[in-house]
């Protein structure tokens, strides 16, 4: 005996169902909802920082940065948490000096932006 399926996408759903009242449907995709249609991400314009901005400091705190990371060769995307201007604090790379605690998507890790190559987005 084959269980009744409960999903409100079974073509055996009743009318009653939250999908009688759902959208119609794209034809690519039979049960995602045409307003649902994936939307593309706004395009973030990067610039370099100025001599002047190279150091970062507290001007960055709430900011979105990219750090370019050299182990995969490409720029990660965070956001400046904090920053902390001790001169003997440490950073994920080794590095001694200044750092800003960045928010990437695997997590919170301190950077010390004086040694490594960033960009800040200039819509901010």
């Amino acid at each position: 005996y084959a269980a009744a399926s409960s999903s409100p996408f079974s073509p055996t759903a009743s009318p009653r169902s939250p999908s009688a009242h759902a959208s119609p449907a794209t034809p690519s995709s039979p049960f995602k909802p045409h307003h649902m249609a994936q939307m593309p991400l706004p395009t973030i314009k990067w610039r370099p920082p100025d001599a002047g901005e190279k150091l970062g400091g507290k001007w960055l705190v709430g900011r979105t940065i990219q750090v370019w990371w050299d182990y995969d060769k490409r720029f990660h995307r965070a956001k400046v948490e904090s920053y902390n201007a001790d001169p003997a604090a440490l950073d994920t790379r080794g590095n001694v000096g200044p750092v800003h605690m960045l928010k990437y998507d695997t997590g919170v890790f301190p950077e010390n932006l004086a040694t490594c190559s960033w960009e800040v987005d200039q819509g901010e």
